[in-house]
């Protein structure tokens, strides 16, 4: 492990290192060593070590003592998981039960010793085993557009969950809003003139991020403030950018639609704004277009459909006609 000792002033400086004899590893070299660093330079020691023994929570420290000042000293920890020599093997069990039930896990003949570990997780109730799955993968929104969504929706579908089902409060509710607002901010940058969204706020906006953009803001909209400005704009784009056909498509260069585009792209828009259908009141302004748009949707589909047998054309058809209906 090389270590690297800058001195940044304008003396030399004698430095001490220790590197702390640890339970999972063996060091191979002195746990000491002493350098000197001349003014504004660098030094470099390296120590060898070999793990072993796995270990979950293991930890290493390095400790840096300036001879040349008595007072001056500091310490680096880093925690590791040491894992056996080996192929790793994962096997589970689970139960959903009242009273009694039993658990059982095969571990295989040729496990090295002191590599098996075992966790035990308890849930009250199928809600608590939700909440600690979308805990585990919420986190803060980050690259294009489309990872910026896709990355703050398990905040989302937290805030829903709590919603529908009256929990109590928890601490991952402000922590939930806290990254809604964040991908709220970070999508705006991704907005085109025209209403709609790209994947990086450059050149044209494109159908299925900008179908995307517009169900996670009418649904966000429950949880935190959108200007509802924005979400007319990408609602008016994506009306906008029907094909002749009565459907969606991608482009090529020349403008040309794509046909073989058409299936699950319209099936993809249809859903988004029949989702933003159920959350507009029945007389608002323009709502009679964004109907009549996703009737010439489903035509569109239902005329096509049997010239297909791609899955996820069929998923996403599948999955845009109960929102309408």
């Amino acid at each position: 492990m090389p270590v690297t000792v800058r001195n940044y002033l304008d003396k030399p400086q004698d430095v001490s290192l220790d590197w702390a004899a640890e339970p999972w590893s063996e060091v191979l070299s002195q746990h000491t060593a002493h350098i000197n660093v001349a003014a504004g330079d660098y030094a470099e020691e390296t120590f060898s070590f070999r793990a072993a023994r796995p270990m979950k929570e293991a930890k290493q420290r390095l400790t840096a003592f300036n001879r040349s000042s008595a007072n001056d000293s500091d310490a680096i920890e880093k925690k590791l998981r040491i894992h056996a020599d080996g192929q790793q093997r994962l096997v589970q069990a689970s139960s959903i039960f009242i009273g009694d039930t039993s658990l059982s896990v095969e571990i295989p003949e040729g496990a090295l010793p002191g590599s098996v570990e075992a966790e035990f997780v308890l849930y009250p109730n199928l809600v608590a085993h939700v909440s600690d799955a979308i805990e585990g993968i919420m986190e803060r929104p980050y690259g294009c557009a489309e990872q910026t969504i896709s990355s703050a929706y398990p905040s989302l579908l937290w805030l829903q969950l709590q919603k529908s089902r009256q929990l109590p409060v928890s601490s991952l509710d402000a922590r939930a809003r806290h990254y809604l607002n964040l991908a709220y901010a970070k999508l705006l940058r991704y907005r085109e003139p025209s209403g709609g969204f790209s994947l990086w706020g450059k050149g044209q906006p494109e159908l299925s991020v900008s179908a995307y953009a517009l169900r996670f803001l009418t649904e966000a909209s429950e949880f935190i403030e959108v200007d509802s400005d924005v979400v007319a704009a990408a609602r008016r784009w994506l009306l906008q950018q029907t094909a002749p056909q009565g459907g969606w498509m991608e482009k090529d260069s020349n403008g040309k639609y794509l046909e073989g585009s058409g299936l699950y792209l319209t099936a993809y828009v249809v859903e988004a704004l029949a989702r933003d259908l159920q959350r507009r009141k029945p007389d608002e302004k323009d709502i009679d277009a964004e109907r009549q748009g996703v009737r010439n949707g489903i035509a569109y589909f239902s005329k096509h459909f049997r010239a297909t047998s791609d899955p996820y054309d069929i998923a996403l058809i599948a999955l845009a006609n109960p929102h309408y209906s």
